[in-house]
């Protein structure tokens, strides 16, 4: 059942499923629920594995809070001055085989690394310890003897018992967190403008370099010196996502497909523009393939099969849509006050729900 996660005004925090109906197979959504948290919300995000994930909420008054979406309790709320402010990293490792909804996760700032242990207890309760620790992978350093410009950690990313570490310098290290230190590292050009993309196990760099939109494909277990950088172009895309076919990016004209073996993108022009920040992927788990769903300026829904570049349809939206939202081969179109279910292989409604709250993002 995917999970949709949306701000609701500035306290609140929604949660939905999207459950399907087994004897009509007519899909349905079914809110689940209204999670509150302490103060104005800076970012929330979900972490853990699928059925026993924890919410991780950021607010404006710098306190950190998970909720177990199982049942909304609170396993953590602390506040913590973070400078300038809390990222959470991707990802998440399990503690162990043997309780899946045991894991660990991180957040951080520009000097500390913030590791999150997520327990199960006897009665099947869940409680969160917080750790922190500053590591000379973490700490900010003047670059090249430039005062107004500092190496800082830009990505991090939860890779088994290590942490991924990218810097603005273009270096990339393996943290040991739980003995704080660093254990292997790469140099590559120093990175300006960036994304940073996973799938499972395989994660995708892209950043900009003077004149220079290059991709790196790493993943998890292979040696960071795995992997040769390859050019994008001139400008980074406007949206990207992983998936098992490799790397999908998205100019304002043309989207690219980009295998991890090959030398150069799969290109597909677009008949509309879209709108960088409407913008989906629909897929069931690791199908190849799927339909990439995306506003234009009219806020028209076109739906695209990303193998062919076949346009698979058109339609106006019920409502003007904020966000979409992937959920399997169904794509969420998020308005102010209503929440749309369509078909991502034909664009037909399915279901709709209307939230008793603004949605603000």
């Amino acid at each position: 059942m995917p999970t949709m996660v949306r701000r609701l005004a500035t306290h609140a925090v929604a949660i939905c499923f999207v459950t399907m109906n087994a004897a009509a197979d007519v899909p349905t959504l079914s809110p689940l629920g209204t999670l509150a948290a302490p103060g104005g919300i800076e970012w929330a995000t979900l972490r853990g594995p699928p059925g026993a994930e924890v919410l991780v909420t950021w607010t404006t008054d710098r306190d950190l809070c998970l909720l177990d979406v199982r049942d909304g309790r609170r396993l953590l709320a602390e506040h913590l001055d973070a400078s300038p402010g809390l990222r959470p990293a991707a990802g998440y490792a399990p503690l162990d085989s043997a309780t899946p909804a045991a894991f660990r996760l991180h957040c951080y700032d520009l000097q500390s690394l913030h590791t999150l242990r997520i327990e199960e207890g006897a009665g099947g309760g869940r409680t969160a310890l917080l750790q922190a620790q500053i590591g000379r992978g973490f700490a900010p350093k003047q670059y090249q003897q430039d005062p107004e410009f500092l190496v800082t950690p830009i990505v991090m990313d939860t890779w088994g018992d290590d942490v991924l570490v990218v810097r603005s310098d273009g270096s990339l290290v393996l943290f040991d967190a739980e003995r704080g230190r660093v254990r292997t590292g790469r140099q590559l050009s120093p990175i300006g403008d960036h994304d940073y993309y996973r799938d499972g196990d395989h994660t995708a760099l892209l950043w900009k370099h003077t004149t220079s939109a290059n991709l790196l494909f790493l993943k998890h277990g292979d040696e960071l010196t795995d992997g040769t950088p390859r050019r994008l172009g001139e400008t980074l895309p406007v949206w990207g996502t992983l998936t098992p076919d490799g790397l999908l990016a998205l100019w304002l004209d043309h989207y690219e497909v980009w295998s991890p073996a090959a030398t150069h993108g799969l290109r597909h022009d677009l008949s509309a523009m879209p709108r960088a920040a409407l913008v989906t992927l629909c897929r069931d788990g690791d199908e190849h393939g799927g339909v990439l769903v995306y506003a234009d300026a009219q806020n028209h829904l076109h739906g695209i099969d990303i193998m062919t570049g076949r346009q698979l349809w058109e339609r106006e939206p019920d409502a003007t849509p904020r966000r979409l939202l992937s959920a399997g081969q169904h794509v969420l179109s998020v308005a102010t006050h209503e929440i749309t279910l369509l078909d991502a292989r034909t664009g037909a409604r399915q279901a709709a729900v209307t939230t008793l709250h603004n949605i603000v993002s």
